[in-house]
C-alpha cells in the first residue's frame, strides 16, 4: 500500500482554480444574455424609429414571447 502526504497548499490551489473555472462559466453564461437582451431592445429601438412601429408592433414583428414582454419594455 502507498501512502501519501496531504498537501493542504495544493488542495486549497486545486479548490480556488476550479471554483474561478466555475466563476468564469458563470460569468460567461450572464454576459451572452445580457448582450442577447441588449440586442432586442436595440432592435425594438431600430423598428420604432425607422418603420415608425410602436413597442408592441416592433416585439410582434421580433416575435417576442408574451412572458418576456414585460420586463423587455421596462428597458426600453
Amino acid at each position: 500500500m502507498i501512502l501519501t502526504e496531504y498537501n493542504e497548499e495544493l488542495h486549497d490551489r486545486t479548490m480556488k482554480d476550479e471554483g474561478r473555472a466555475e466563476g468564469r462559466a458563470e460569468g460567461r453564461i450572464e454576459g451572452r444574455a445580457e448582450g442577447h437582451i441588449s440586442t432586442i431592445v436595440d432592435n425594438i429601438r431600430s423598428l420604432m424609429k425607422s418603420a415608425k412601429w410602436s413597442r408592441d408592433e416592433a416585439m410582434n414583428a421580433l416575435q417576442i414571447p408574451q412572458d418576456e414582454r414585460k420586463a423587455i419594455a421596462a428597458l426600453i
